[in-house]
């Protein structure tokens, strides 16, 4: 090639001077420790999610285990709702027969039907003012 084609060519390439070498390698330099930085920072974030994951899977437990202590609960206080209920209509049972007695009874000794009214439940007395026995005696 001749020197105004070398001289041509020189013209056509950009010079990079050192000042632009500078600022390129300070702009990687600066993109590196970002992605560093980014990359710690994703370390440290790991680390602390496998303690929280260990806390929750401990929480998801202790629940696992209310929830069963609960549906225990739940069957025993059925069961005891159930034997009262048992114990509820034998004492209505016996009633039935005490009052059928009653009438009986009331019948053979010839007492009039409105001493003992078994048709109608007894009523039950609740003193507007507290009573006073104290002097019950002396009377």
């Amino acid at each position: 090639m001749s020197e105004r084609g070398e001289d041509f060519d020189a013209m056509r390439r950009p010079r990079v001077g050192a000042l632009a070498w500078l600022a390129a390698g300070a702009l990687l330099a600066a993109v590196l420790a970002l992605a560093g930085g980014a990359f710690a920072l994703g370390l440290s974030f790991g680390r602390n999610t496998d303690t929280a994951l260990a806390r929750t899977r401990h929480w998801m437990n202790v629940l696992a285990a209310q929830c069963a202590e609960l549906d225990d609960l739940r069957a025993r206080m059925q069961a005891r709702a159930q034997a009262l209920a048992i114990q509820v209509g034998g004492v209505q049972a016996d009633m039935i027969r005490l009052d059928a007695l009653g009438q009986r009874l009331t019948a053979m000794a010839g007492l009039s039907r409105r001493t003992f009214d078994f048709a109608h439940a007894p009523g039950l007395f609740f003193a507007a003012q507290p009573l006073d026995f104290r002097g019950a005696a002396t009377h």
